[in-house]
């Protein structure tokens, strides 16, 4: 079953009647993210130039939820070579070290999703805020 913030941004993105009324309950940057997936993100939260950004556009909103999804499933998108093996190390027992993925938008900047090595906490952030 798709999440509620899943549904609101569905909701948002065919009725723009209904957009301005709905934009407000997505206007938050630290968001509530369950993934079924190989390992916790903790508490996850936006920069404040991602959160301004999936504000105005329920598309990079929707995006955004689809790679925490597949962050959370050890989908590490556009991740090569060393970093690669890291996040796969740091899934094993006994391992810790910080888990880093990319993820390519098609409509503009790149994602990266980066969990602490505790798995107390997942930022998602552009490059550029790093």
């Amino acid at each position: 079953m798709p999440s509620l913030r899943s549904q609101v941004i569905r909701l948002a993105n065919s009725n723009s009647a209904l957009r301005p009324q709905l934009l407000p309950l997505l206007q938050r940057e630290a968001v509530s993210v369950k993934v079924a997936g190989r390992f916790p993100l903790g508490r996850t939260v936006m920069t404040r130039s991602v959160a301004q950004d999936a504000r105005q556009s329920p598309e990079l909103a929707m995006f955004v939820q689809e790679c925490l999804q597949r962050h959370g499933r050890a989908d590490w998108g556009d991740v090569k070579g060393e970093d690669r093996r890291m996040n796969d190390d740091a899934l094993k027992k006994g391992q810790e070290d910080r888990i880093l993925s990319v993820y390519k938008n098609p409509g503009g900047d790149d994602i990266w999703i980066i969990t602490e090595w505790d798995r107390s906490a997942t930022t998602v952030m552009y490059p550029s805020d790093y």
